[in-house]
């Protein structure tokens, strides 16, 4: 398959790159070059469009089906504070399509109020994967970085969080008692009369999801709420319609 980056693009780029840190100017090289390159004509080709914002779905008349997406034409700006943000110049464009796959922005979610949060760069402060505060506590993935790299550096920052929880056990930096475990949780939960989701159980969501989407013509049909899941992992009979 062919791919199409836009020179015009990257014209901003083309300036920034000598004050790019090493492995982000390669980066950015590579994508320059790449977009500087003669269409390939392939029957099939993927495209790239920077600077641009979603801002609805278009519908086919009559059918409700998806026809095309309305997207924002945006330019960078400075901000007061020295940093670049996006910013819609008032232009529109249009792309026709017939199907979209949604995949915008990410935040972690704070599981616990007693586990300190950073709102405005959405993760856990931390040293190596240790909470900050909270000895014994350790964070992984986006929630101990933000949203940034790829699986790659998620992965090498999660060993260094496997790393730190094992030397922390092996000086007695972590508490060695015995606890009951799972079994504490268990009963903290049927005190609050709180259901919890077994395996077996949810093994019953994902057969259900399954032959739903068979049934569709599709891999599989997602139930979208806790309380479809619910219903479906407490019923005697699997693949009763909701």
């Amino acid at each position: 398959r062919g791919q199409r980056l836009r020179p015009e693009d990257f014209d901003v780029v083309r300036e920034k790159l000598a004050e790019l840190p090493r492995p982000r100017k390669r980066l950015m090289e590579l994508m320059v070059q790449t977009s500087e390159r003669k269409p390939s004509g392939q029957a099939r080709s993927w495209e790239l469009r920077f600077l641009r914002g979603p801002l609805r779905f278009l519908a086919e008349p009559g059918t409700g089906r998806v026809a095309g997406v309305e997207l924002s034409v945006n330019r960078l700006e400075k901000t007061e504070s020295g940093a670049t943000k996006a910013v819609p110049t008032g232009e529109t464009e249009t792309v026709p399509c017939h199907m979209v796959l949604k995949s915008i922005g990410y935040t972690s979610e704070v599981v616990d109020p007693a586990v300190p949060y950073d709102s405005r760069r959405g993760f856990v402060p931390n040293t190596q994967g240790r909470v900050e505060a909270l000895p014994g506590v350790y964070c992984s993935g986006w929630l101990k970085t933000g949203p940034v790299g790829v699986l790659v550096a998620t992965m090498n920052s999660s060993f260094e969080t496997g790393q730190a929880v094992v030397r922390d056990a092996e000086s007695g930096a972590l508490p060695s008692d015995e606890r009951e475990g799972s079994a504490a949780i268990l009963k903290l939960l049927d005190a609050r009369g709180v259901r919890p989701v077994t395996f077996d159980e949810w093994l019953k969501i994902e057969a259900w999801e399954k032959a739903e989407g068979e049934r569709k013509g599709k891999p599989s049909e997602k139930l979208l709420s806790i309380k479809e899941m619910l219903k479906v992992a407490f019923s005697l009979v699997v693949f009763d319609r909701l």
